[in-house]
This record gives structure tokens, sequence and C-alpha cells, in this order.
């Protein structure tokens, strides 16, 4: 399984990209409207309109974003991904977006703990905040509180259900605590979001045969 540090990777496009900047959400509205029809015939948008999806859009147009990601040419699942991370990452007011980066910075100088208790504080001041809750359980992941990070990456999945990246962190926590059974669940679920995550699909064989189902 997964060390410490392979876990990380899986989140450096948080924590190092320059999606962490804020992005103005004006003409969502329109650009949307405008590619909403081809997307739900499954039409294939060009890199630009998805790109100007993750600049501009909001939570609402996370599931058509989803779709995609099992069935856009293979070049585009990056930009995909890319763009349901910019939207994510800017949720919450403008205050919250900020201290949330403040605290992905925390998280990238290895500075865990402090991370976490920053994040609790935008948890608590803005709850419907999902990102916060699935940073909060990486910061915790790395400081061995396994149940605690758990029970944030549920949050995050309850609040958000295509956010592979929190199903792929709580089959990390899963492993972590030797509860093979369930971190199968966990990484299916990941995958059923995201089709094409191939180190969860080699990770569900490995853990098929500890915890055959």
């Amino acid at each position: 399984m997964e060390s410490s540090a392979g876990v990380l990777r899986i989140y450096s496009q948080v924590i190092d990209s320059e999606w962490v900047r804020e992005q103005s959400a004006s003409g969502a509205d329109d650009l949307w409207d405008s590619v909403a029809p081809q997307l739900q015939r499954g039409g294939a948008p060009t890199e630009a309109t998805i790109r100007s999806i993750g600049r501009v859009g909001a939570m609402q147009h996370c599931a058509l974003l989803q779709r995609l990601l099992g069935r856009c040419d293979s070049h585009l699942v990056p930009v995909v991904e890319d763009a349901l991370w910019m939207i994510w990452l800017r949720a919450g007011s403008t205050g919250g977006s900020r201290r949330l980066r403040a605290a992905i910075r925390m998280m990238r100088d290895g500075q865990f703990e402090r991370a976490e208790l920053a994040l609790a504080d935008v948890v608590r001041d803005e709850p419907s905040f999902v990102e916060p809750h699935n940073q909060r359980g990486l910061a915790l992941y790395f400081v061995n509180r396994f149940d605690d990070a758990a029970d944030c990456f549920r949050m995050a999945l309850r609040c958000n259900p295509y956010h592979y990246a929190a199903a792929c962190a709580l089959g990390h926590v899963c492993v972590a605590e030797q509860a093979y059974g369930a971190a199968l669940h966990a990484y299916r679920m990941a995958l059923r979001i995201h089709p094409r995550l191939t180190e969860i699909e080699r990770m569900i064989d490995d853990l098929t045969r500890l915890a055959p189902s």
C-alpha cells in the first residue's frame, strides 16, 4: 500500500497548483448556458471550454463535468480534473477561500497540525464549504488521526458526491487501519465517480486478494 509520501503526491495538484488562486465567477451562467446542452447530448467540449468552466463555474456545474471524466478523450481528463478542483477550491466565501489556501500552503510546508487547526476554524465558520472538510481530513491523516480523518472525508462526500479524491483518501485511511473491506468500498466509490483512476484500479486488485468479496 502507498506510503504517506505517495498519498501526498495524489494531492499535489491541490497543494502546489496555480489553481488555488482566486478566480472570478462572473459570466458563469452565460458560459454554462452555451455549454450545457452540448454536454447533456453527450458532446465533447473543447479544452478551452472546460478550462473556462473551471474558471467561472460553481458547485452546481460539477455533475456534468464529472460525467466527462469517463467519456472525454484521455488527454482532456486532467483538464476536467483541474476544472473540478478550481470550482471546489473557491466554493466558499472570499475570506473562507483565502483561509483554505493558507492552510494548503501550511500542508505544503509539512505543518499538518497547524493546518488542521486552521481548517477546523473554516469548517466551523462555513460548514457548507466542502473543500475544507476534505483538506482537514488530509491534515488529520498525516498526523495519524485516522478516525477523525475518515469522518472529514465522509462529510466531504456527503456534501459533494463527485469528490473522487475524498473517496480515494477515505480508502487510504481504511488501509492504514487495516480495514480492507471498507477500503475496497471507498476505492470502488472513487472509481465510480472517476472511472480513469488507474492507480486506484491497481489498489482494488491488490485489496481484493486481501479482502475478497
